[in-house]
């Protein structure tokens, strides 16, 4: 939320708002409207194909952003939010296996592929370097069960939703036991004091 609304720095996050795939779309705006400055993006395999196909624009405008596309075969952030909640019975989040960056490429992006943690000290120099008037695509291969900050996010999003819309309730319930019974207010006070 700092990030996103408080602007402390260059970096737009829209997890919050509830979009699939909007970094590669933003990200072309941005070079667009800031043409030689670095932008670089951060977008899900799940999220990828919502705007796959705005890399041949890119391409064809000479937009020179990078971006890395997190592979992990999952729409890993409502996989997180299965895993916590839910006991790990994980329900529509596999995504089958396909080669991003062949895509990209098709489109006349520049591609990388990362398989390896060893080989992003490299591929990260290379999207600092880059200058090519073309979009350069990072794919690179997670592990299925890793935490994604946006999926983080996301759970603590639907958490907040939820314990907001059930706190009214909640608070209404507590008055009536406080009034009609069986829990007296001093007997509250005991539970909260020992922590029940």
């Amino acid at each position: 939320w700092l990030w996103a609304n408080l602007w402390l720095r260059p970096l737009v996050f829209p997890t919050q708002w509830g979009t699939l795939g909007v970094p590669i779309p933003y990200a072309a705006a941005i070079a667009h409207l800031r043409p030689g400055r670095p932008v670089w993006a951060i977008v899900g395999d799940g999220a990828f194909f919502y705007h796959a196909a705005e890399f041949k624009t890119l391409a064809a405008n000479r937009a020179s952003a990078v971006f890395f596309v997190f592979v992990d075969e999952s729409w890993s952030a409502i996989r997180l939010g299965q895993t916590l909640l839910y006991g790990g019975r994980h329900v529509g989040t596999d995504i089958a296996r396909y080669d991003y960056a062949a895509l990209a490429e098709a489109c006349g992006c520049a591609v990388r592929s990362v398989e390896r943690p060893a080989e992003l000290t490299e591929v990260v120099a290379a999207a600092a370097a880059h200058r090519e008037p073309r979009p350069l695509v990072i794919a690179i291969r997670m592990r299925k069960d890793h935490i994604p900050f946006a999926g983080a996010n996301f759970v603590l999003a639907e958490l907040d939703g939820a314990l907001r819309s059930l706190a009214p309730a909640a608070a209404r319930s507590f008055v009536r036991s406080l009034v009609r019974g069986p829990l007296s207010l001093r007997d509250f006070l005991a539970q909260a004091r020992v922590g029940r």
